[in-house]
């Protein structure tokens, strides 16, 4: 009876259309509505039997409410039914298809939340699960009008600092700890800008355009953080000096992160003496000469040098040279390295 007198109200209001489609094969019957006309238009299907349909779900038949169903929430509706389920919802699908002008609600919407409110609905509430609301999203409520709910208390919302824009909460750390963690925690994916995490070098770039010049500590800070993070630093305005120096520190960090700025090429701005002093410090830090080891400096020489060569037009001649001697000295002391296993057996 519910979905009857809705059917004959939007019939009333909108000028709803319903025809009935049979199969004869399944033995059920559907009857299609359509309310406005597309794009700009919502619909819904009713199955069942096909005499069932046309006794109690034709637009141009109005049925009255039963006074006890008025003010009552939809798990009355459900219980009076009993265990009807083609009854369930109608299966309602896009309600809200009309696309709304910029600043106004969607009509078609309206035309429903009314329908609904005018046999003395204020709310829908789904308690039991049933789905009648929406397929995807059982055990939910929707409140027609103010008067259908009772508000008892104002809670703050816990997420509500992750929906300001990420430039906003940079801004508004005060330390350059606090704004080198923020950036860290863009890096590792934690900064959502709606549905989306931020990436590092769209942030640095975002602040750039904005005028938002990061300062150089706070970038140290982060290249001890995170030190392969110094590959993009070139897009946060700073001066090659700056940048080549948090590269010193992301190299003292990690010598391998030498492989990471040359992937990227020139636009680094990494300097001829970076690359130089990577080399040296790749020597300090990977001391073990066995050459089937991870921890020694060969195979990282080798990729640096294979990507300078790539990946620079224009190369530096003391850099070439510093690979050689590098690649040199790792090979000799590689190969020591094996003669004196072979002496020891």
């Amino acid at each position: 009876r519910l979905c009857s007198a809705l059917i004959a109200l939007a019939h009333q209001e909108k000028k709803l259309t319903g025809k009935i489609i049979s199969d004869e094969k399944e033995e059920v019957s559907e009857r299609t509505f359509k309310l406005g006309e597309l794009p700009r238009g919502s619909g819904w299907i009713i199955k069942g039997k096909k005499e069932d349909l046309e006794k109690n779900y034709n637009p141009n038949t109005p049925r009255k409410v039963p006074t006890k169903l008025l003010n009552k929430v939809f798990t009355k509706v459900q219980e009076m039914k009993g265990n009807k389920e083609e009854m369930t919802a109608a299966n309602i699908f896009e309600p809200s298809g009309d696309k709304k002008e910029k600043g106004k609600t969607n009509p078609f919407a309206n035309a429903w939340a009314v329908l609904l409110a005018n046999i003395g609905y204020d709310s829908i509430a789904d308690r039991s699960g049933k789905r009648v609301i929406h397929p995807a999203e059982p055990m939910q409520a929707v409140f027609l009008a103010r008067r259908g709910y009772k508000v008892l208390e104002i809670i703050e919302n816990k997420t509500y600092e992750d929906k300001k824009p990420a430039i906003v909460s940079y801004q508004q750390e005060k330390t350059d700890e606090g704004k080198a963690k923020f950036l860290q925690k863009v890096e590792q994916g934690g900064v959502l800008q709606g549905q989306e995490s931020v990436s590092l070098w769209r942030f640095f770039e975002k602040l750039r355009n904005r005028s938002i010049i990061i300062d150089g500590e706070v970038l140290k800070i982060l290249a001890k953080l995170e030190p392969h993070t110094v590959r993009d630093f070139y897009r946060t305005g700073h001066t090659k000096q700056v940048i080549n120096d948090c590269m010193r520190i992301a190299i003292k960090e990690k010598a391998d992160n030498l492989t990471v700025f040359l992937s990227k090429g020139p636009e680094t701005q990494i300097t001829p003496e970076t690359i130089i002093f990577a080399l040296d410090e790749m020597f300090i830090q990977k001391t073990d000469k066995n050459p089937k080891s991870m921890d020694n400096p060969m195979l990282d020489i080798r990729q640096s040098l294979r990507l300078y060569e790539n990946k620079w037009n224009k190369q530096n001649e003391e850099v070439i040279q510093a690979f050689r001697a590098a690649k040199q000295r790792a090979e000799k002391e590689a190969q020591e390295y094996v003669n004196s296993e072979k002496s020891s057996q």
